[in-house]
């Protein structure tokens, strides 16, 4: 509609110039001429406004079209938010009211077209020299915001960019509640030995301690001791510096005797014990070894057989089973073969060289 009435304007503007022509060339006075002159620059004034409206009005008309299209992409797309509704209507306002404006701004052009010709009727001048350009207007005033447009697509990923300074340390939050307790670690090397506590109290015990004699007794009770063979143990050892470690279930008295094997006695000093069941009774330096041997004592005396014997004396030797020498130095008994003693025996009594 106010398209329509803004051609109507200029075609009348356009008709009542060529009258305005037609009645310059009919002649009128000077005075008269000059004031159809100024008619005629009102005139063009005008028209250039008119133009100038309709350009505004065509630009109106493209943005109206364009929010109209948007209000019927939302309209479609969010048809259901009441928040957008009235965004809507709101915008449906502000389109009526531009709507209003340009109807208004019409109606003034056509009262203007009126007063053209009106003064038509009367006489018009020549035709003036076209007027130079007029001083540009002021800048209307902005129209409102448009709608937010729909959200693009989102773009691509940048390149990662470098890893930022390390900020600065929170505070520290609350304490959580404690974890269970976690599997025991290994044990540790074991540390150095502390030193000895303070000596407690005598237990209960069946020796009884004479201090002032430094003798302990085992009083009504017998002392009985003994082991596995083979293990070393079971021993009573009465003395200093012997070696018996490899005896089992032995007694050795005395000073630096050796004991080995299984069930012996043997005592005195440096004396020497092998074999099963043999007995030193003391002397020095003798040597018992076999099977239920024994040495009397005397001074480096030697046995090595079954169930022999020595006496005493000096260096003397039981070689074979059974033999016995009663004294002496140097005396050798055993001459006969094993098989043989087995059979008779034998009984040497030993003489002195």
């Amino acid at each position: 509609m106010a398209s329509s009435s803004l051609s109507r304007l200029l075609l009348v503007l356009a008709c009542c110039t060529e009258a305005n022509s037609g009645s310059i060339e009919s002649g009128f006075k000077e005075p008269e001429l000059d004031h159809i002159a100024l008619l005629q620059e009102r005139l063009e004034e005008h028209g250039r406004e008119l133009r100038e409206h309709q350009q505004h009005f065509d630009e109106h008309r493209a943005v109206m079209n364009e929010q109209r299209d948007r209000l019927a992409a939302l309209s479609e797309q969010h048809s259901t938010r009441t928040e957008q509704q009235a965004e809507l209507a709101a915008l449906s306002g502000q389109i009526e009211s531009a709507l209003s404006s340009i109807n208004s701004n019409s109606l003034d052009h056509a009262s203007l077209c009126g007063l053209i010709k009106s003064c038509s009727a009367e006489p018009a001048g020549p035709q003036g020299p076209p007027g130079g350009a007029g001083p540009a207007g002021s800048p209307g005033t902005g129209g409102n915001a448009g709608p937010v447009g729909l959200t693009g697509r989102p773009g691509q990923l940048g390149i990662k960019g470098d890893a930022g300074p390390a900020g600065p340390p929170g505070p520290y939050g609350i304490a959580g509640d404690s974890g269970p307790p976690g599997a025991p670690g290994p044990n540790g090397r074991q540390g150095p030995a502390g030193s000895a506590g303070p000596e407690g109290d005598q237990g209960d015990s069946f020796f009884s301690l004479d201090v002032a004699s430094q003798t302990v007794t085992l009083p009504n009770y017998n002392l009985r001791i003994s082991a596995g063979s083979n293990s070393g143990k079971g021993n009573l050892v009465v003395g200093t510096s012997h070696v018996t470690g490899a005896c089992s279930n032995c007694f050795i008295a005395g000073h630096q005797n050796t004991a080995s094997g299984v069930s012996h006695v043997i005592v005195g000093n440096e004396n020497v014990v092998q074999g099963s069941y043999n007995a030193v009774d003391g002397g020095q330096q003798n040597t018992c070894a076999g099977y239920a041997s024994s040495i009397g004592g005397g001074l480096r005396n030697k046995v090595n057989a079954i169930g022999a014997h020595v006496s005493g004396g000096i260096q003397n030797e039981a070689n074979s089973k059974a033999a016995t020498i009663s004294g002496g130095i140097a005396t050798i008994a055993g001459g006969m073969t094993v098989e043989e003693a087995e059979q008779q025996g034998a009984y040497i009594l030993g003489t002195a060289r």
